[in-house]
């Protein structure tokens, strides 16, 4: 499959995503371990449903395929929503899908590269994230980025009988250029 080197890293690049990865991001997502991890275990993805949502990120502009430059393989997906065009801020998601790739540094650089497009191409003022409290990597992942913990909905996910608190998380621009969070 083709992909396209919207910005670059050194393990990785970011690319368009591709409707093509379909079949893939379905298998991800209806993994429960997985599903569990991004809050997502009571849905149902459907490949119709995985394509049709792959043809909406493409068309919307700020969504990445994550690839892996030795294997250029599918290994995630991130964005920027919500783009505020007036307030100048958005909110992050990303997902390493592809186990083999995942508690490898590379969910890091992508936020990285991410960061460094919203706050620098995008003249984004904020970026914030919410995450589930027992996605400890993600949070680690979070906070050597840059990010700080704002505050927390508590006990707003229910898992198997079990409540758990959403982070919220952020940076500004000014905390991820001058920590030299902005490292690509």
């Amino acid at each position: 499959m083709p992909y396209y080197k919207r910005l670059e890293g050194e393990r990785l690049y970011l690319s368009p995503p591709d409707p093509g990865e379909a079949e893939k991001l379905a298998e991800w997502n209806n993994d429960l371990d997985f599903s569990i991890l991004t809050g997502q275990a009571a849905e149902m993805f459907p490949l119709p449903k995985v394509r049709q949502s792959l043809q909406s990120m493409s068309a919307a502009g700020h969504h990445f395929a994550i690839v892996d430059r030795a294997a250029e393989r599918f290994v995630g997906i991130c964005a920027l929503t919500g783009v505020n065009e007036h307030h100048r801020y958005a909110s992050l998601v990303i997902s390493i899908g592809d186990p083999e790739f995942r508690h490898k540094g590379y969910g890091q650089e992508a936020v990285r590269l991410l960061l460094h497009y919203g706050f620098t191409e995008l003249h984004l003022h904020n970026v914030e994230l919410g995450v589930y409290e027992y996605n400890k990597a993600a949070i680690r992942c979070y906070e050597k980025c840059g990010f700080r913990e704002i505050g927390r909905r508590r006990k707003a996910k229910l898992i198997a009988g079990r409540r758990y608190d959403i982070v919220w998380m952020d940076m500004l621009a000014d905390d991820f250029l001058k920590e030299g969070a902005d490292a690509t």
